[in-house]
């Protein structure tokens, strides 16, 4: 599962619940894309402190999707917590779609530094 909120002009908090199958990302990608569709550029912050795993389709659709939206990319701040098998899934969509653009941090404090925020609200559903 996943959650996509707006929380600035222009600047996404995105945040993973789980294990990521391929259907999931599918659905994820092609949501994220629709929302920047019309944007000049964006910020966004990628939590993964709730996810298990990425399936390697999964990785996969993310490496695309990490492609197709990096030129408008303004600043993206991947918060990872203690999961070595994740982590590694994350450096590996980092180091195939390379940009300094893009940050690993370890908290939100250090998301919300790197995309320039000051503070994440999220809205309650």
């Amino acid at each position: 599962m996943y959650k996509i909120e707006k929380i600035g002009e222009n600047v996404f908090y995105c945040k993973g619940l789980g294990n990521f199958p391929p259907s999931v990302a599918k659905r994820f990608s092609e949501e994220f894309l629709g929302i920047i569709e019309e944007l000049e550029n964006y910020s966004v912050i990628i939590d993964t402190l709730s996810m298990d795993f990425l399936k390697l389709d999964s990785l996969e659709i993310l490496l695309d999707l990490l492609e197709k939206s990096k030129s408008r990319l303004v600043r993206s701040a991947f918060i990872i917590s203690n999961n070595p098998p994740l982590s590694k899934e994350i450096k590996y969509l980092l180091e195939n779609s390379y940009t300094l653009k893009r940050k690993i941090v370890e908290n939100y404090d250090d998301a919300k530094k790197w995309v320039e925020i000051d503070e994440i609200i999220i809205q309650r559903d």
